[in-house]
């Protein structure tokens, strides 16, 4: 019966994390800053209590044209960073990293991590990367967009009793 609220935090834009009780009481308190610009999109919680947050980070670099990963932290219950990982996406065109934004996190009943969002590889397709508990990547997919469709950004994702994944946008 925990409450946990993720988000922007902070005047250069750091994921914020807070974990409360049942009873409204602040239990912990985590930030993640890994560059310019760090937003927390989605959150999930699995049957252990890990907390995954997602979303998109921006890193400092000697290219202004590295663009912005999807970005995706595991926190254990207690609220230690168990892993961070990043995903980023070049675009087929011009070879420059893009704007990469992940939009939603499920967790399926084996325990793996589901990251959905916007990547930007010839116009704005839908990118999916599966992890296991341990955050090492089970697969990657990106789905392109049918002929004539210049968007398709997800919105929302959910897993079934068999681990299907659907994903809307």
């Amino acid at each position: 019966n925990n409450i946990y609220i993720t988000g922007m935090s902070g005047a250069v834009s750091d994921y914020g994390t807070i974990k409360y009780n049942s009873y409204g009481e602040e239990q912990w308190v985590k930030f993640y800053e890994n560059g310019k610009w760090d937003i927390a999109e989605a959150i999930a919680v699995d049957a252990e209590k890990n907390v995954y947050v997602t979303g998109y980070s921006q890193a400092y670099g000697s290219n202004n044209n590295t663009g912005s990963d999807f970005c995706t932290i595991k926190y254990d219950e207690d609220g230690i960073q168990d892993w961070a990982n990043r995903f980023s996406s070049v675009n087929s065109s011009t070879g420059i990293f893009t704007g990469d934004d992940a939009k939603a996190i499920v967790v399926d009943n084996n325990g793996d991590i589901i990251v959905t969002g916007t990547v930007q590889q010839t116009s704005e397709e839908i990118g999916t990367i599966k992890y296991d508990s341990t955050g090492q990547t089970i697969w990657q997919k990106i789905f392109t967009n049918p002929e004539g469709y210049y968007k398709s950004g997800p919105v929302a994702m959910q897993t079934d009793a068999e681990n299907s994944i659907y994903i809307t946008g």
